[in-house]
């Protein structure tokens, strides 16, 4: 009796029966790189607000360097983590090195931000 909850294999797990269709409809699996893409514009979009000298503009430019592009590159990770288990992915070298490219400078767009809105608040 499974109480109303299904069995992971009948999901398309590892484990689930092969489809029925027969080869012809197995696609590549991808990265997700319009995730990626988000994350790449929302650092972008931080960097862009450094030269203005507002302090709701530098305390927005922490929240898109900091928390929005890491929480869009943690997305891209588990999804594509998942999407590697299978064995019609297909790995993207560039996509992998631009993640970590695309957290980095995040993290350092948010740093500068964190700065400059202290030192205004200090001074």
């Amino acid at each position: 009796m499974t109480w109303g909850v299904e069995h992971p294999d009948d999901r398309g797990g590892p484990l689930a029966p092969a489809p029925t269709g027969g080869v012809g409809n197995l696609q590549p699996v991808s990265p997700p790189t319009p995730l990626l893409a988000l994350a790449g514009l929302t650092m972008l979009l931080a960097w862009g607000l450094l030269p203005f000298g507002a302090q709701a503009l530098h305390l927005v430019g922490w929240g898109l360097g900091s928390l929005v592009t890491i929480g869009f590159v943690t997305a891209y990770s588990a999804i594509d983590g998942k999407r590697s288990q299978s064995t019609l992915y297909t790995f993207l070298p560039a996509a992998d090195r631009a993640r970590s490219l695309v957290a980095l400078a995040g993290v350092v767009a948010a740093a500068v931000h964190a700065y400059y809105f202290a030192t205004k608040v200090a001074s």
